[in-house]
């Protein structure tokens, strides 16, 4: 085509015609979409483009959705099997795509990821499989797990219902402490006293009046658990309980009972509570003190 134009003039216009070609083409390459998701692209090239190794995943919604799904549906069997190398590798692949899914920006990825997990959780997946869901679930889900999660503290499975717990307890949404809270009337024995510290351990504001009634509770276990719990919330109502529960039981539970007082008077004057918090410590200065 250079040839074809032999006047300067034509050579100038060549020159710039090969500009704005160049241009437009980097421009373009830049801002190429990702490759096209596809029903039968093979699983293991799938991986890699939702672990950050291939190509761009899919950007659509549904097609994002699907990719997930279809890798998560082949890593079952893995997750599921009584070969250790075959749990260790099937879960190596699923904690390495949900770490890539939960970077910053990448919200989209980390939803559908979500998602495509919490609809594992049914009747088909097996108890083992669904530990190693959940697993990850506490890690990358929000929101929209929990639904999911909260049907699987009523498990008879106590493995599965003890990851589930810590799963919850991980997740920031307001809607995992509302599941959390719900499961305590149900609960019994050492998961309902798990429950309790759960709950503690999220700080959570909102359970204080359940704590209050748990901390009344003649079960030592379940008494003492509400009692710190509390403390970590600090609410001052919380005040007489914690006392009361300094001179009962026994001197094991009397002490852990006395350094829940101290961690609220603590997180009182955090607070701001601060006439609220030396008052605790004023009387606490005043049962420590020897008599003379």
């Amino acid at each position: 085509m250079r040839n074809m134009i032999p006047n300067k003039e034509g050579k100038t216009t060549n020159r710039l015609n090969e500009f704005l070609f160049t241009t437009i083409l980097a421009v373009a390459l830049l801002n190429l979409p990702a490759i096209a998701f596809s029903q039968n692209e093979d699983i293991e090239n799938l991986v890699k483009r939702l672990s950050g190794e291939g190509a761009p995943p899919p950007t659509r919604p549904q097609e994002l959705s699907s990719a997930y799904k279809r890798v998560i549906e082949a890593l079952i069997p893995g997750l599921a099997s009584s070969q250790s190398r075959e749990i260790e590798r099937a879960d190596n692949v699923l904690k390495k795509m949900c770490w890539h899914a939960g970077r910053p920006g990448a919200e989209a990825e980390r939803l559908a990821v979500s998602k495509a997990l919490a609809e594992k959780l049914g009747k088909d997946v097996l108890m083992q499989a669904s530990r190693y869901v959940v697993r990850q679930l506490g890690l990358i889900g929000d929101k929209e797990a929990v639904p999911a999660l909260a049907r699987l503290l009523k498990s008879r499975d106590a493995l599965l219902r003890e990851e589930t717990r810590r799963a919850l307890q991980r997740i920031p949404s307001e809607a995992a402490s509302i599941a959390l809270r719900k499961a305590i009337p149900g609960a019994k024995g050492d998961f309902r006293i798990a429950l309790v510290i759960s709950l503690g351990a999220r700080r959570d504001a909102g359970s204080v009046d359940l704590l209050l009634k748990e901390a009344r509770k003649e079960d030592e276990g379940l008494r003492t658990a509400a009692v710190e719990a509390l403390g970590r919330i600090g609410d001052a109502r919380a005040t007489p309980l914690i006392e009361a529960a300094m001179k009962r039981g026994f001197q094991r539970a009397r002490q852990r009972a006395a350094n829940a007082l101290l961690i609220l008077a603590d997180n009182l004057a955090t607070k701001g509570e601060k006439d609220a918090a030396n008052r605790i410590r004023r009387r606490i200065q005043k049962a420590t003190t020897p008599q003379r």
